[in-house]
């Protein structure tokens, strides 16, 4: 069964909505303003920004519920997960080279580093 997640900016909460039946399966309670979301590529998490709240919630996609909070910098409002095997830099930042080797919590003015363990 395919699953999507959605961030509910306004309630705080992240809906789990089965594609099959176009439905709400699960409800989840995340940080505060919750914006973006992006999931493991063996699909086992979901990573949160809560922008409100400074911080990622870390969701365990086998049983809708969060596993951890990360606390990052200010405003987080993107989040991407690049593969571990991609350590070469990919990204030139006002004259440094940020490698891309763990996921990345982009807000307003740079880029924060999200540790996964």
């Amino acid at each position: 069964m395919a699953i999507a997640y959605v961030a509910n900016r306004d309630s705080n909460t992240v809906s789990v909505i089965s594609t099959q039946s176009n439905r709400v399966i699960a409800t989840i309670p995340v940080g505060k303003t919750p914006v973006d979301i992006t999931i493991t590529p063996n699909g086992r998490r979901a990573y949160v920004t809560n922008h409100g709240s400074n911080t990622v919630s870390v969701i365990n996609t086998q049983s809708n519920q969060i596993i951890t909070r990360i606390h990052v910098g200010r405003g987080p409002s993107g989040i991407t997960i690049i593969p571990t095997r991609l350590s070469q830099p990919l990204i030139k930042h006002r004259k440094k080279v940020v490698h891309l080797s763990r996921p990345l919590i982009k807000r307003r003015k740079g880029l924060y580093s999200a540790f996964v363990k």
